[in-house]
C-alpha cells in the first residue's frame, strides 16, 4: 500500500516539474510537502520513478525543496533516503526532524527569489542520455554555495526529434492577455468592441478592483483621439457611464480602423490619484462586414443572490478579471454581426494552454445576434484555458479565443 501511494506520488511530482519546465526561461522551485514516497520491499519500480523526476527537474531547471511535517525525533518512515535524493540532486533543501521549520522555509524562499545562473559547456559528448556531475566551487571561505549536483544529457534521439508544431496566432494572443507586470496594477480592465449606431464602432470599457487596489473608489477616461477633447482634470464619469458598487463600465463610439487612445485615472475615494496609464486600440470595422463576432463578455455570480440578478437583468455587467474560482458560476456572451437575417452557426470549445480540445461548450440562442456559454469550472483544475469560438456564415468563418484562469 505504501509503495503504491509512493508510485502515485512521484508520478504528480514528475507531471509537475515537467510542466513547471516549461512555463518559461529560468529556474522554478517546488516545495514538496511529504513524508518520504517509499521504495517498497523491492524498490524497483519507485526507483525508477524517483530517478524520472530528478530527470524531469534537472532537465527543466527546476528545484525541488522538501519538507517533512513531522516533529522532532519521529519514528523512521523509510522515506527520508528519497526526501534527500531528490533535494540534494536538484539543489533544494531538506527541511526535517524540526520543531521549528519556520526559519528553514524561511531561507528556502529566499533561495527561490535570488539566484545566480551560470553557463556550462561540456567537453564531453552531449548526447549520451547519462547524468554528469557538476561541482561548483567559490573562493570566498565565508560563502556556501548551493547549486544543482549535475544534469542529465539528452539523447541523440532526443537531440534529433521534430519540433512540436508551434502554437497558433490566436492561442498566442488569448494568453499574451494574462500575462501581468510583476507589480500588478490597481484595477483589472477589459475593453469590448461591438457594433455603433451608423459606420462607427462602440467601444465598452469596465474595470473592477485588482488585488491590491482596494482603495480605488473610480476610474476617470479621457479620450483623446481624434475629434474628442481631453477631458479636465479630475471630472466626473461621463454621462454614458454607469456604477455598481466598486465596479463601473463606460462607452464610447469610434471611428473603425483609426486608433483611439485614452488616459485612464485610478482615485481614491478622496481623488487622490493611486495609478494612471495610457491605452491605445484600433476599433475592428462591424458595418459592410458580411460576418464579424463581437469581443464575447464574461458574466460572474459568486452566490445565489448574484446569479439571480445575474440571470434576470437586461443587461448585466461584464466583469473585468479572467481569473475565476471553482465555485463561481460564470457566463460567458457571444455576439456576432451580419449583413443579412441569416444568422451564423456558432461553435465553441475549451481548449489547454497547448491548444488540446478539452469538450465541447453548447451555445444557447439568447436572441438576435448574440448567444450564452456556460463555462464548467466546477469540474476544471487550476490552470489556464482558452475559449475558441467560431462563427460560420456560407463561406465566411471567423474566430475568435479569450483566456481565463481557474484558481
Amino acid at each position: 500500500m505504501w509503495e503504491l501511494r509512493g508510485s502515485v506520488s512521484l508520478s504528480a511530482l514528475e507531471a509537475l516539474v515537467t510542466y513547471l519546465g516549461g512555463l518559461r526561461e529560468g529556474r522554478t522551485s517546488v516545495l514538496f510537502v511529504s513524508q518520504g514516497p517509499t521504495m517498497g520491499a523491492g524498490g524497483l519500480g519507485n526507483m525508477d520513478r524517483l530517478r524520472m523526476v530528478v530527470q524531469a527537474a534537472n532537465r527543466g531547471n527546476v528545484t525541488i525543496h522538501a519538507f517533512d511535517p513531522r516533529p522532532l525525533g519521529s519514528s523512521r518512515f523509510m522515506g527520508e533516503n528519497s526526501l534527500a535524493q531528490l533535494t540534494y540532486e536538484t539543489g533544494g533543501r531538506l527541511i526535517s526532524n524540526s520543531n521549528r521549520p519556520d526559519d528553514r522555509l524561511a531561507q528556502t524562499i529566499a533561495d527561490a527569489s535570488a539566484y545566480y545562473l551560470l553557463g556550462y559547456t561540456p567537453n564531453r559528448p552531449v548526447s549520451d542520455g547519462k547524468y554528469h556531475e557538476i561541482e561548483v566551487k567559490v573562493k570566498r571561505r565565508s560563502m556556501r554555495v548551493r547549486s544543482r549536483r549535475g544534469y542529465w544529457a539528452p539523447t541523440l534521439e532526443e537531440r534529433s526529434a521534430a519540433p512540436p508544431p508551434p502554437r497558433d496566432s490566436g492561442m498566442s494572443e488569448a494568453l499574451s492577455t494574462m500575462v501581468k507586470p510583476y507589480a500588478g496594477e490597481v484595477v483589472d480592465m477589459w475593453v469590448g468592441a461591438s457594433a455603433g449606431a451608423g459606420d462607427a464602432t462602440t467601444l465598452t470599457m469596465t474595470w473592477e478592483p485588482a488585488e491590491r487596489g482596494s482603495d480605488v473608489d473610480r476610474v476617470d477616461i479621457e479620450p483623446v483621439y481624434p475629434g474628442q477633447p481631453p477631458w479636465p482634470s479630475g471630472a466626473p464619469l461621463p454621462e454614458n457611464a454607469r456604477s455598481v458598487g466598486s465596479e463601473a463600465s463606460a462607452t464610447f463610439d469610434v471611428t473603425p480602423g483609426e486608433e483611439s487612445a485614452f488616459r485612464l485615472t485610478a482615485r481614491a475615494l478622496d481623488g487622490e490619484v493611486l495609478d494612471q496609464w495610457g491605452y491605445t486600440t484600433v476599433a475592428p470595422t462591424f458595418a459592410g462586414t458580411p460576418l464579424a463576432m463581437t469581443t464575447p463578455r464574461f458574466f460572474r455570480a459568486r452566490s445565489a443572490f448574484e446569479w439571480r440578478a445575474l440571470t434576470t437583468s437586461s443587461d448585466p455587467l461584464p466583469v473585468a478579471s479572467r481569473t475565476f474560482s471553482r465555485t463561481d458560476r460564470v457566463l460567458v456572451d457571444v455576439g456576432w454581426h451580419t449583413d443579412g437575417d441569416e444568422p451564423p452557426v456558432v461553435t465553441a470549445s475549451l481548449l489547454n494552454t497547448k491548444g488540446d480540445s478539452l469538450v465541447t461548450l453548447p451555445v444557447a440562442a439568447q436572441g438576435s445576434g448574440h448567444g450564452r456559454v456556460t463555462l464548467p469550472l466546477s469540474s476544471l483544475a487550476g490552470a489556464a484555458y482558452v475559449i475558441r469560438i467560431e462563427a460560420r456564415l456560407g463561406g465566411e468563418v471567423v474566430e475568435e479565443n479569450v483566456a481565463f484562469t481557474v484558481e
